[in-house]
């Protein structure tokens, strides 16, 4: 398999392709604990912020993203209780 920046061979050695990606993705973008490739990802703000790790700059209001969905998350419970 071809080897990643700063990538251990003896660690990536008994891991499958999918495990090695996400290690890689966990490491650019620690503060959102990314742990899989599905439910991770439906509000958008990984992919947000793997764009900003990966390019700064390149999306300067993702954490305005984040904020502005944890208050649709909280307005969409709020409908629900009625």
């Amino acid at each position: 398999m071809p080897m990643w920046e700063d990538e251990d061979p003896a660690a990536s050695k008994d891991q499958t392709p999918k495990q090695r990606l996400l290690d890689w993705i966990r490491s650019k973008i620690p503060e959102k604990n990314i742990t899989n490739f599905t439910s991770d990802w439906n509000d958008g703000t990984a992919i947000a912020a793997l764009v900003d790790a990966l390019g700064p700059g390149l999306n300067p209001n993702f954490e305005s993203l984040s904020e502005l969905i944890r208050r649709v998350d909280l307005q969409s419970d709020v409908i629900e209780l009625n």
